[in-house]
Parts: structure tokens; sequence; C-alpha cells
């Protein structure tokens, strides 16, 4: 249940933060959320990637709803040809993975600021 809370939090940090700081406010949003989680790697990574792939996924589907496929269409042609749902599915395989290393980067940061620091041996 708490995944999912910090995952809502995440989306809509994420959505409201991409408007502001551009393409890399789901990493900041995602080291935001690692660092206040303390969920293992795998988990923060997991949490990361859902959220980065749902905010890029959903912004990047609104803004071809808008142009009626006109871009994604021409990009995917010079790509390789991979088309429209091609170009969308590039996208939303990055903005996971942006996500996701963020949240990692965070979660791994915060564990290493909390360690006590060792004392020398006498």
């Amino acid at each position: 249940m708490r995944f999912f809370i910090f995952l809502l939090a995440m989306v809509i940090l994420g959505w409201l933060a991409q408007s502001t700081i551009q393409w890399p406010a789901i990493a900041l949003v995602g080291i935001l959320a690692g660092a206040w989680t303390g969920y293992s790697g795998g988990r923060n990574f997991a949490l990361g990637f859902l959220a980065g792939a749902l905010v890029w996924g959903s912004y990047a589907i609104w803004l071809d709803v808008a142009n009626e496929g006109l871009l994604s269409g021409r990009i995917g042609e010079l790509f390789a040809g991979i088309g429209s749902a091609g170009v969308l599915a590039v996208t939303v395989l990055l903005g996971g993975l942006l996500g996701g290393m963020g949240s990692l980067t965070g979660g791994f940061g915060a564990k290493l600021l909390a360690k006590k620091p060792v004392s020398p041996v006498r």
C-alpha cells in the first residue's frame, strides 16, 4: 500500500515539475522520492521506473493526440521507420530509466548520508 502511495505522489510531483523544469524533472523528483522512501535498491528503481514511465508516457501521448500524431510519425520515419508507436515506446522507456536511476540515486544517497561515522581504532 505504501508503495502505491509513493508512486502516486511521485507521478503527481513529476507532472507538476515537468511543466517548469522540463526533462530532468522526473530525475529530480525520483531523487527526492528515493531518499524519502527508505526502500532497498530494487524497490526504489521499480518505483522510479513506473513513475517515470507513467509521467513521460502520458505526457507523450497527450502531446501526440494534440498534434494528431504528425510529429511522432515524422520522427519515427527518421529513426529507421519505427513509426509513431515506436517513438512513444522509446519515450516511455527513457522516462522510466531516468526516473528509476534518479530514485535509485536518491535511495543510495540517503543511506550513505545516514551512516554513522566509524570511530578510529585505538
